[in-house]
């Protein structure tokens, strides 16, 4: 499965996919596992956010045991338990027993036998709980994935188009996201950037945005490769030549920050270009 969410100031993708699941997305200017800023715009999202990287049929977290044993080894305890999961203070004791112990998986006698036993056996009723309760999770994130909408965004109906300095690029970035207009927002720089669905967008015309192309190359030229050639080579650096290279990887490979990606809509009879930054 696969379900996109997207609200005013964010969007999250939550799947299963390779057998794990996974909740991405975008809040801000922050791109990758985004579960804990989420979770403090919508707490709905929290067992996604629980679960990221945890197995789709079992609900074990990705190297669950190991990494409990090396949380309980350097005593940080509520990183063992949020990987666990389940675990609750009432638990750590048969663990703590069990880390004090040597020798656990051989056959031991005297007091390590008096001592490990018992903690084994409590260890292993807890496991099994642990483990039928993560089974139990696997049900319940995919009933709350269905539950949740895709669409999360709040519409303002009191903003009209011709409140933005540049209704059609809010109009085109608008259609590229499927969304209403109003969830959008102009920046204050007046630079052709908008914010959406917790990503920064550029938006600009073609002729903009082969401006844009031939700056971003300009400066990659100054930042990037002219420190790195020697003084006499400078003179020889054909500049001209570097960029018609440059620019068979087309213009969202410097002009989209996210993927190197281009997208265009047209409005009122003019394409617009948009990047993701």
């Amino acid at each position: 499965m696969r379900k996109t969410f997207k609200g005013n100031n964010f969007t999250a993708t939550f799947t299963d996919e390779d057998g794990y699941f996974s909740l991405t997305g975008n809040v801000g200017s922050v791109s990758g596992a985004i579960g804990d800023k989420l979770i403090k715009i919508d707490p709905r999202f929290k067992l996604m956010k629980d679960m990221h990287l945890s197995n789709a049929e079992t609900g074990e977290p990705m190297h669950g045991w190991e990494n409990a044993k090396f949380f309980i080894r350097e005593g940080n305890l509520n990183a063992f338990k949020n990987q666990l999961r389940h675990c609750q203070d009432e638990h750590l004791g048969a663990y703590n027993t069990l880390n004090e112990a040597k020798d656990l998986e051989k056959d031991v006698s005297g007091y390590n036998a008096r001592v490990t036993k018992p903690a084994i056996e409590r260890l292993q009723a807890i496991q099994a709980k642990i483990i039928e309760l993560w089974k139990q999770d696997v049900k319940k994130v995919y009933a709350l994935a269905e539950y949740i909408p895709e669409d999360l965004t709040d519409i303002d109906e009191t903003i009209n188009l011709n409140d933005f300095v540049e209704p059609d690029k809010v109009q085109a970035l608008s259609q590229h996201l499927e969304t209403h207009f109003s969830t959008i927002e102009e920046t204050t720089y007046n630079d052709n950037s908008f914010e959406a669905e917790g990503s920064k967008w550029l938006v600009v015309t073609d002729e903009e945005a082969d401006d844009l192309w031939e700056e971003s190359l300009d400066n990659y030229l100054k930042d990037c490769v002219y420190p790195e050639l020697p003084d006499n080579m400078q003179n020889y650096f054909d500049d001209e030549k570097w960029k018609e290279n440059a620019k068979m990887d087309g213009r969202g490979h410097s002009l989209n920050r996210y993927d190197g990606s281009e997208y265009s809509e047209k409005v009122n009879d003019t394409y617009y270009f948009i990047y993701q930054q």
